[in-house]
């Protein structure tokens, strides 16, 4: 029993039966690093997260206890509960908003990118030839992992300088029911080193709440993602059409962080201080992992060397729907200016000289040449 040639074999007989060469078909490189470096970034983000969830819930790591003066008039702020607020944002709404919202952002930016984009696609196989790696699939995590990443590191960053500092909030000392007679004469301090013993209240998470003010991370996260968020929308959305589209969106993510900043201010919970130098680091990390890590306008398109022509790819988009297309010829003009019998310079008066020329006006959107006299140029009559 014969068994029938394979595609390959099929090629091959073929190319020999008439005489001509084999066509081998290039094969498409292999990224064997894919697969290893995306378990080393979710390695990289299972640590991040597991130390901001130590930093942030837990009491795991000591904080430090700034003497305080039992009379300092910054400090006696009322201690002012949700609904006494006139815009509050809650850490839960913090950490919804500012964890989806950007990559939100991103999701909806890529699938458009993806269908409207009409440059030519880089292909990608991780560790073989029959598993290939799309294009948004490989632009949207890289960039969803390095907005986690920066998120992380930012609340790690502030939550550290927290810990370090020590800083009480604006209402700590109507929280702590300060005893002035454990404050030591003659400045009136709290106690040194346990400053906690001038406190008459005993309740140890709300007194670390109240400790660990300086900087804000209301506005160090909300600052941070819209910084990020912006930075996208910035490089990925230009439509000319709506020219307002991309300031609109801007501009909505920085009030939002403005209004969660601004909210801790009104409350008492937060200092200017802290509002500002949360701005900045928020600020800083966002700017350095969009302009020095990720590249936003980067298109993943193929290099043809030494090809005249490049056949432009049909997005995904207009392939499945069938719009009219109207290509309008080109307007520009080229105008060649030939001056005959111009006399000398010397010769003729200089309000006579520019009107004895003629001029011969050749265009790319006409299909013959005329010559054309100037209206000033008349030889003692009129032509009709």
């Amino acid at each position: 029993m014969s068994v029938p040639p394979s595609r390959a074999h099929s090629e091959v007989f073929s190319a020999s039966q008439y005489g001509a060469t084999t066509v081998v078909r290039p094969r498409a490189p292999i990224n064997y690093f894919i697969l290893p470096s995306a378990i080393l970034h979710v390695v990289g983000l299972a640590c991040l997260w597991a130390l901001w969830y130590y930093l942030r819930f837990t009491t795991v790591f000591p904080y430090h206890h700034r003497v305080f003066y039992c009379r300092d008039v910054h400090l006696y702020k009322p201690n002012f509960e949700p609904e006494d607020f006139n815009v509050y944002v809650s850490y839960p709404l913090l950490y919804v908003l500012a964890f989806t919202l950007p990559p939100l952002v991103m999701l909806i930016g890529e699938i458009m990118f993806w269908l409207f984009s009409t440059k030519p696609r880089k292909t990608v196989y991780a560790n073989c030839g029959e598993c290939k790696v799309h294009l948004f699939t490989r632009r949207l995590c890289r960039f969803v992992a390095v907005f986690m990443c920066g998120a992380l590191i930012t609340q790690i960053f502030v939550d550290t300088i927290k810990l370090m500092t020590g800083y009480q909030r604006p209402y700590f000392l109507s929280l702590c029911n300060v005893s002035i007679t454990a404050c030591t004469a003659p400045l009136e301090h709290s106690p040194s080193p346990s400053p906690h013993l001038a406190c008459n209240f005993r309740g140890a998470d709300e007194l670390r709440y109240a400790w660990l003010t300086f900087p804000s991370l209301h506005a160090a996260f909300s600052s941070y993602s819209a910084i990020f968020a912006s930075c996208y929308i910035y490089y990925m959305i230009n439509l000319r059409g709506a020219p307002l589209l991309r300031p609109f969106l801007i501009f909505g993510f920085i009030g939002l962080a403005i209004v969660d900043s601004f909210s801790r201010i009104n409350g008492y919970k937060n200092h200017w201080r802290d509002i500002w130098v949360g701005w900045i680091i928020g600020f800083l990390i966002a700017w350095f992992l969009c302009y020095c890590v990720l590249c936003f306008q980067e298109v993943y398109h193929i290099v043809v060397e030494k090809t005249p022509v490049v056949e432009e790819r049909v997005s995904p988009f207009f392939s499945w729907f069938r719009l009219p297309r109207v290509q309008a010829p080109s307007v520009k003009e080229e105008y060649v200016v030939y001056e005959e019998d111009v006399p000398q310079e010397g010769t003729v008066p200089r309000h006579r000289r520019n009107r004895d020329r003629q001029y011969e006006v050749t265009t790319t959107t006409e299909s013959f040449h005329r010559t054309i006299s100037p209206p000033q140029q008349h030889n003692g009559g009129y032509n009709y």
